[in-house]
């Protein structure tokens, strides 16, 4: 019996084809890698000048701070508090990731 599922023309399976535009089996918007979001969308100047993912952490530090001390709703400030290193971490990825291009 022939194994049909590993043609080397098909590629693996659930491999995205990394071809050129003219490539037929090329999916538009899911070929493109985070950089390409970012550089396409204008978020690689957002992101390298820092100030304002930087003012979104710091602010959402205070507001954590606000739930959690102030307003006793100790869960949601635990939650907010962990929009800051999210932020962050998504800031520092895309800059990484534009700065090897």
């Amino acid at each position: 019996m022939a194994d049909t599922a590993t043609r080397p023309d098909d590629g693996a399976p659930g491999d995205r084809p990394t071809g050129d535009q003219s490539d037929p089996r090329r999916e538009p918007g899911r070929n493109e890698s985070m950089a390409d979001r970012a550089r396409n969308s204008g978020m690689s100047q957002m992101v390298r000048s820092g100030d304002p993912i930087a003012l979104a952490a710091f602010g959402s530090v205070l507001f954590s701070w606000y739930q959690f001390y102030v307003r006793k709703n100790r869960q949601y400030g635990l939650f907010v508090g962990l929009w800051a290193p999210t932020l962050l971490a998504m800031a520092s990825y895309v800059q990484r990731r534009t700065d090897e291009n």
